[in-house]
């Protein structure tokens, strides 16, 4: 029987959170890697001073109910709450705190990021598992229904009064379901959408004003000129190899967009390339979250692993065909 520790993972210095304990056992013994570039080296020291194995989520992503700590590149869409969503530890590797659509799982005692091989070790005796921070109105306990001191009325006021009250409760189920709605639309535009639009906002900014998008369009110009361009530009970053590097928080996807939209606004690049640009762009959207999305699927390990590289080449091959329906489909919208 291997003797399993406990491994302390700090947060890197720009990252969020205090630091997680993570400790395998004999049923939850893997760290799995969902890094598109192999086994992470913090995945590995992991693994080291806990005695647990380390595991490429692209290779061999196993069932979820064998790891006990995930190790992610996710700039915060998805992955960054799945695997806290299920109760396993994560460490991302990017700097950034909880985002995406399960951002409520990142909490202090489930997730850091930004950490580092150096930032793992083993955990003192000591040392407590940081407490889950609550929302609001958690830490307070349900009262106890409050007992009737008075009989139920009876006749036309006692039926006036049951309605009322039915009528009360349920506009108030109304207004804290509308209310609930209301502050996680609001959390998830400070989360995502803003920081979205600022960031587009600078790149913009930055190409216009420093004339760095006059120097990209000039070496991109081959490639955004003409329906054959994006074609070989698509089967470029659509390489297996190189798209689950290029696709992690839709970065790429994001400075490519602006930079091409800007080229459009700018009259270097002609409006009809528009909707082939944008297919050509998406050819790598994903292409990190296949081994995730087997998971999720409850795929079995062998399947996971036939379905990442089948996925990869099939994205590959179908690259100039997006282009070219993205192109005959905005023929005539210009």
């Amino acid at each position: 029987m291997s003797e399993f520790k406990s491994v302390k993972v700090k947060k890197g210095a720009s990252g969020w959170g205090q630091y997680i304990i993570v400790t395998p056992t004999e049923k939850r013994n893997k760290v799995i890697s969902v890094t598109g570039g192999g086994i992470h080296p913090t995945a590995v020291r992991i693994a080291e001073l806990s005695g647990g194995l380390a595991v490429d989520g692209f290779a061999n992503h196993p069932n979820n109910d064998e790891v006990f700590c995930a190790v992610v590149d996710c700039g915060g869409t998805l992955r960054t709450g799945l695997y806290p969503k299920q109760g396993i530890p994560t460490v991302n590797i990017l700097n950034g705190g909880p985002a995406g659509p399960m951002a409520e799982f990142c909490t202090e005692d489930m997730y850091v990021s930004g950490s580092k091989p150096d930032d793992c070790s083993m955990a003192d005796p000591n040392d407590t598992p940081v407490t889950a921070a609550k929302e609001d109105g958690d830490s307070e306990k349900e009262a106890p229904a409050a007992a009737e001191t008075e009989g139920k009325r009876k006749g036309v006021l006692g039926f006036l009064t049951f309605i009322m009250s039915k009528l009360g409760r349920g506009i108030g189920k109304i207004v804290n379901l509308f209310f609930d709605g209301a502050r996680e639309a609001v959390n998830m535009m400070i989360r995502n959408v803003i920081p979205f639009m600022v960031f587009i906002s600078f790149m913009i900014g930055l190409m216009t004003s420093t004339g760095f998008g006059e120097w990209i369009a000039n070496g991109l110009a081959v490639f955004t000129n003409t329906v054959g361009g994006l074609i070989i530009f698509a089967l470029i970053i659509a390489i297996p190899v190189l798209a689950p590097l290029l696709a992690p928080g839709a970065a790429i996807q994001s400075i490519l967009g602006t930079l091409i939209g800007a080229l459009i606004a700018a009259g270097q690049v002609s409006p009809s390339l528009a909707l082939p640009a944008l297919f050509a762009i998406s050819v790598v959207d994903a292409a990190d979250f296949i081994p995730v999305a087997a998971a999720l699927g409850e795929a079995k390990p062998e399947t996971s692993r036939v379905a990442v590289p089948a996925m990869l080449i099939s994205r590959f091959i179908t690259a100039p065909i997006c282009v070219l329906v993205g192109w005959v489909a905005g023929i005539g919208l210009f």
